[in-house]
C-alpha cells in the first residue's frame, strides 16, 4: 500500500478495505485499531488507540463526511462524544482538561443549546445565548465550515471577547495525518 495525494493505493489502484494499524517505526509505542477505506479514501468505521499517548478516536465516514458517533479522547483536548449527521455536528458531550464540562446540542443554524459547567457554575444556552448577571455569552458554529465553535462574551451589550476554536480533526486531517502513521508511505 502507498499513499499519493491523500489516496491509498494498492498496485497503483485506489484501495478498498481495512488497514490494520501497527507499530510506529523507530518508536516504542503501538497503535491499535484499523482504518476503513473505499476507493482509497476514508469511508466506514475507523478506530485507533495509542495507549502510550492516552489517545482514542473512533468515527464513521460516509461520503467524505463524519456521520454518526465520533469518540475523541486526547489529553490536550479532553474526552468527548459527538454526533454528526451528514458532516454537521449535532451534539457534543464531554470534558476539557480544565474541568469544563459540556452537554450541547446544535440547532439547524449551528446555535448552541445546553449546559456548560465549570467549578459548580453553569451557563444554560438557549438559541445560542446564555445570560448571567450583566454578561451575555453567545456560542455557535461558524456558518461557513461548521468546524469552528465561536464564543462571544458581551457585558452590557458590548463585545468584550471573541474566541474561535477548531472543534475537531476533519476527515481531511485524518487522511493527511493518520494515514502515514499506519505505515502507508
Amino acid at each position: 500500500l502507498e499513499c499519493k495525494g491523500g489516496t491509498v493505493l494498492y498496485k497503483e489502484a485506489p484501495y478498498t478495505g481495512k488497514v490494520k494499524l501497527k507499530k510506529i517505526p523507530d518508536k516504542d509505542q503501538y497503535e491499535d485499531g484499523y482504518i476503513s477505506l473505499k476507493d482509497g479514501r476514508l469511508s466506514g468505521v475507523t478506530e485507533f488507540k495509542n495507549d502510550a499517548a492516552k489517545t482514542h478516536f473512533k468515527f464513521n465516514v460516509k461520503d467524505g463526511k463524519f456521520d454518526g458517533e465520533y469518540t475523541l479522547k486526547y489529553p490536550l483536548i479532553g474526552d468527548f462524544v459527538m454526533n454528526f449527521e451528514n458532516g454537521e455536528l449535532k451534539e457534543l458531550k464531554g470534558k476539557f482538561p480544565n474541568e469544563i464540562k459540556q452537554d450541547l446540542i446544535f440547532d439547524k443554524d449551528g446555535n448552541v443549546n445546553g449546559l456548560i459547567e465549570q467549578g459548580g457554575e453553569q451557563l444554560d444556552f438557549k438559541g445560542g445565548v446564555a445570560e448571567k448577571d450583566t454578561l451575555m455569552v453567545k456560542m455557535f458554529l461558524d456558518k461557513e465550515t461548521k468546524q469552528k465553535l465561536i464564543t462571544e462574551v458581551y457585558e452590557n451589550n458590548k463585545l468584550m471577547a471573541r474566541e474561535e476554536n477548531i472543534l475537531l480533526f476533519t476527515v481531511k486531517d485524518f487522511e493527511e495525518e493518520l494515514l502515514p502513521v499506519t505505515g502507508i508511505k
